[in-house]
């Protein structure tokens, strides 16, 4: 997806969650616990944040649209394609791509909505043992508790061929036409459009802690609090 989110923690029993990019105010009152800040463009309504703005764990945003999971396990979705799916409840996981959404469940499952022009909400069978979700434009990726991932909507770019050997793997993350998967061993597997360079993981590729996709660049973070972009 173009834009990805970032969260902060503060204190213990407070977070403040920041959704970076294609939205929409700047600061303002101080923030409740688990609320969320928004800055950037004034569009598609992405900047209000529904009330209570507070008991948020997580958060994405993309080009339409936010989402954020509250405490509870539910969704709160607001922008373009809000209508989340029932039961809105157990989720514990969000992520957007540019007019699809996608939420994980605490059961392992993605339940996905939105455009699905390319295939991108056809969550793969078995829809189980997932632990983490990444939402590039118009395709979605699923990282399994096995360390396998699974992808599919649209692979003009060839998104959707991991590349071998697909295991080992726990972090994802997606730009606009490109994923990123970070191994067990710290080093980062890029694939899919290449054309500014963004899949050429700088050497040494090792010792990266997390990832991070944009539009037409990757980010990745090493251990030693260093960031590495490409």
């Amino acid at each position: 997806m173009k834009l990805f989110s970032l969260l902060i923690s503060l204190l213990p029993a407070y977070c403040l969650f920041i959704s970076c990019g294609n939205n929409t105010t700047g600061p303002g009152d101080p923030p409740e616990s688990g609320a969320i800040e928004t800055m950037g463009r004034y569009d598609f309504g992405c900047n209000d944040v529904p009330s209570p703005n507070s008991d948020f764990v997580a958060v994405a945003d993309g080009y339409f649209n936010c989402l954020g999971v509250k405490e509870d396990g539910s969704i709160v979705a607001w922008g373009c394609t809000c209508s989340v799916p029932s039961p809105n409840s157990g989720f514990v996981s969000v992520a957007v791509g540019e007019a699809h959404s996608l939420g994980l469940k605490a059961n392992g499952s993605i339940v996905a909505w939105g455009d699905n022009s390319y295939g991108q909400c056809d969550v793969p069978e078995p829809n189980s043992g997932f632990v983490a979700v990444a939402g590039g434009d118009f395709n979605s990726l699923g990282l399994k508790d096995d360390g396998y991932i699974v992808v599919w909507g649209f692979d003009e770019w060839e998104e959707c061929s991991v590349p071998e050997p697909n295991s080992g793997f726990v972090s994802v993350a997606a730009g606009d036409h490109h994923f990123l998967g970070l191994k067990e061993d710290g080093s980062i597997i890029a694939w899919g459009s290449n054309l500014l360079g963004q899949c050429d993981v700088p050497s040494p590729n090792s010792g990266f802690v997390a990832v991070a996709g944009g539009y037409g660049h990757s980010l990745g973070l090493k251990e030693v609090s260093t960031t590495v972009q490409f």
